[in-house]
């Protein structure tokens, strides 16, 4: 009964602290050290792109992003926003501040506003970029702006009474020091829309000039209005081609 006690005993303090140097080193080479977690593997945005369409040179656009933990389980910390370049520029909603910490999904918590701004700042360009979170490369979303050298108004007819009638004007601006060549232009879901005023056959616009062009909306039917004007435009880089037209009739 004592020798098995003994042979117990000292099979297992081998077990516990026996263990010869070179095994000590082979354990070490094949302990895996885990990697930083990725907080945007859990995260799920609203959209996925955002398009801050054409941004006049010295102005600004905004656009707001959700962020969300898709985890039922696990809160996530987000420590780092930020795009690449500074074109794009973020800030939190609410006045809140990182660190920031998502509650699981579906709690109290689990959603970050933020708002994106667009700022081309002097410069003609079209820019692209992506967020990123906590330093990782795998970006969250993307984001686009164009600062055009032509640029076309968007048109707003609001509410308008079925079979009466709204005209606005759109203009295209060129902001560069060459002239523009418009060779033809083409109306999409007009519903209800009539352009006037714009020459069938090709035109210029001169340097540091605009052209004027009219819209009457009638509309014909209670749903919304989503119709554009595309142009095809040569002569400079950066072209706003499009007009867009948004309303509803009531």
């Amino acid at each position: 009964m004592t020798i098995l006690t003994a042979i117990c005993c000292c099979t297992l303090l081998g077990l516990l602290s026996c263990s010869s140097p070179s095994d000590v080193e082979a354990n070490r080479r094949t302990t895996v050290t885990n990697p930083p977690f990725d907080a945007s593997l859990f995260l799920e945005v609203n959209r996925d792109h955002s398009d801050f369409g054409a941004v006049h040179r010295n102005s600004h656009r905004t656009l707001r992003l959700e962020l969300s933990n898709n985890s039922t389980e696990e809160s996530i910390t987000i420590d780092r926003l930020e795009f690449s370049s500074n074109k794009f520029s973020l800030k939190l909603a609410d006045n809140r501040s990182l660190p920031v910490s998502l509650t699981p999904k579906g709690s109290p918590g689990s959603v970050l506003l933020v708002d994106i701004t667009f700022r081309p700042g002097g410069l003609f360009g079209d820019f692209v970029d992506a967020l990123k979170v906590n330093g990782f490369s795998r970006a969250i979303a993307s984001v686009h702006g164009l600062s055009p050298m032509i640029l076309i108004e968007d048109i707003d007819f609001g509410e308008v009474p079925l079979r009466n009638k709204d005209w606005s004007f759109a203009r295209i601006e060129n902001l560069t020091t060459k002239s523009a060549t418009v060779h033809e232009w083409r109306l999409t879901n007009p519903n209800g829309v009539l352009i006037a005023e714009i020459p069938d056959t090709v035109f210029t616009v001169d340097a540091g000039s605009s052209f004027t062009f009219i819209m009457r909306y009638e509309p014909r039917s209670l749903k919304k209005l989503e119709a554009q004007v595309e142009f095809s435009i040569s002569g400079v880089e950066f072209v706003d081609s499009l007009c867009l037209m948004k309303g509803e009739g009531i």
